[in-house]
């Protein structure tokens, strides 16, 4: 069979593991397996025995249908077109009225049998295919690394979070060790271990889980080297002979070794060499008849520096489920960062009093998700990410954390706004984001610049043009932002809420037609094109 694997063209930060693993089933099986970001003119012009297509986000709703209608006419009949992961579960029904393709999948691929075979093999249980990635040219942000579960599902049910729907039921899945040996075994050792789980802490079986992850040589002080990868990619072009994608990885491997060679003449030497088999009229063979002189090559200039390896529980821990006993087993694996979720204000005491657990069990780096825009008021975003800097004041470890604006899952765009929140608000902690990289860490007299030094400054930083914000020192420098302070300043509370609304979302806008007093007028310039400057 011939399998067409699709990414919709939209930004995210982990490779598809639903569609990695989907790869290695249909490649066990002998299929050639094609994967793709976004709309490909050439593949879609072939036709396909099978094309899954895998969802993120429900605000990625438009460029999804889009996607998954480009490739319809790439296969014999739409029934050979299956959709799935995060939004074709929370929103099967109206995916198929708006694509007319009747196969999306909800939840996890657990069965073989849901996508149309005979067998009951386990997909979402099979080691992910980490050649296939080798297909795009997007690189994602989580790096080359291993990905993994260890546990599926969660038995809170927040209001603001999917995994109920996705994952109803909570269980350990538990298959670490057999799915980092194939991957070593199969793509090369990989350096960090980032885990998916979505409440490690609820699994009875966490010591076991710790232990299996140490086993495979995550423990504190591990390292990793980077691996000379040149066996393994020439065993795959050799039983893949008719595939020249494989044949393409190994000379682009071979070609990109020439970073690791300092010296002029020792690269120039080691490119001569290379060049001398690709240019040859049949470049495997005379690999394979000098491969044990390319591995001299490769382990005598290949990176040998060791680097610390990390376990990242990438979606964070249950800080009202962390005890002295169960932190000081996970502990004993290199954690960085620990992440810690602070999703309310209200769950402060149990917050610090997770941190300090954490403290003493000797974690330093620290990380946590913040949620705003769902039942929160904007001051509660201030005073989480303030008590993160006295923490780490307090403690001296380091909490980076990550404010994450809520959207309803229900949704289908990204133009929610929480009742207590407006959308200057939102574009205004956007604006600050955009500087910190998303990131709000450093010191006290880093936030306090950023989010100002109370409620009060923190405010008036939001309600401020978005240039201001984002090019904060600039327009200080002109003393703009000392005008535009005393232009808002003058605003009764009416006019401050009518500017605010009337700006919104907005980069720059325009003055109205109505009458506007002059105070209001005077202060509502400063969002207009007028004080657009040159970055």
């Amino acid at each position: 069979m011939r399998i067409l694997l699709v990414e919709p063209n939209y930004k995210n930060k982990y490779p598809p593991m639903g569609l990695m693993k989907i790869s290695t089933y249909h490649k066990s099986k002998g299929d050639y397996v094609a994967f793709v970001k976004g709309k490909d003119k050439k593949l879609a012009e072939q036709m396909w025995d099978r094309i899954y297509i895998t969802t993120m986000f429900t605000f990625h709703y438009i460029i999804t249908v889009d996607t998954v209608r480009f490739y319809k006419s790439s296969v014999f009949t739409t029934n050979d077109i299956y959709i799935g992961g995060i939004l074709a579960s929370l929103m099967a029904e109206d995916l198929k009225r708006d694509t007319g393709i009747n196969n999306v999948i909800v939840g996890q691929l657990i069965s073989s049998r849901m996508i149309g075979f005979d067998e009951d093999v386990n997909v979402d249980a099979m080691p992910l295919d980490y050649d296939m990635l080798d297909d795009v040219e997007y690189k994602y942000p989580a790096g080359d690394n291993y990905f993994t579960y260890t546990t599926r599902g969660c038995p809170n049910k927040c209001s603001f979070c999917a995994v109920p729907k996705l994952e109803p039921e909570f269980k350990t899945v538990n298959h670490i060790i057999q799915q980092i040996s194939y991957i070593n075994k199969t793509f090369g050792e990989k350096r960090n271990l980032l885990l998916l789980d979505n409440n490690i802490l609820k699994s009875p079986d966490l010591k076991k889980i710790v232990d299996d992850i140490k086993s495979m040589g995550f423990y504190k002080g591990a390292t990793y080297t980077k691996p000379n990868l040149f066996p393994i990619l020439l065993q795959k072009v050799n039983e893949n002979i008719e595939d020249d994608r494989y044949l393409k990885r190994l000379i682009k491997y071979l070609l990109d070794y020439k970073s690791m060679m300092i010296h002029p003449k020792t690269k120039a030497e080691y490119l001569l060499f290379i060049e001398e088999i690709i240019e040859s009229e049949n470049p495997l063979e005379v690999i394979n008849t000098k491969k044990e002189e390319i591995q001299v090559w490769l382990e005598k200039y290949k990176d040998k520096r060791p680097k610390l390896k990390y376990v990242d529980f990438n979606q964070g821990i249950d800080a009202r489920l962390m005890t002295p006993v169960n932190m000081a087993v996970l502990s004993e694996l290199p954690l960085n960062p620990v992440r810690i979720a602070f999703d309310k204000l209200s769950d402060k005491d149990g917050y610090i009093q997770a941190v300090h657990i954490a403290h003493n069990c000797g974690i330093r780096e620290l990380s946590n998700y913040i949620l705003y825009n769902e039942k929160d008021k904007p001051t509660e975003l201030w005073d989480r990410l303030q008590i993160n800097i006295e923490l780490n004041e307090r403690l001296g470890v380091h909490i980076y954390s990550f404010p994450m604006k809520y959207m309803p899952i229900d949704r289908k765009d990204r133009e929610y706004v929480g009742k207590h929140w407006c959308k200057k608000y939102l574009t205004g902690v956007t604006a600050i984001l955009l500087v910190t990289k998303g990131i709000v860490a450093g010191g006290p007299n880093f936030f306090h610049k950023a989010f100002g030094n109370n409620h009060d400054e923190y405010f008036e930083i939001l309600s401020m043009p978005r240039e201001f914000i984002i090019y904060r020192f600039k327009y200080e420098g002109l003393g703009l932002t000392q005008q535009w302070q005393e232009a808002f300043a003058k605003l009764t509370i009416d006019e401050k809420k009518w500017l605010l609304e009337y700006v919104g979302g907005a980069v720059f806008v325009s003055m109205p037609e109505e009458e506007l007093s002059f105070n209001l007028k005077n202060a509502l310039r400063f969002y207009t094109r007028e004080y657009e400057l040159k970055k």
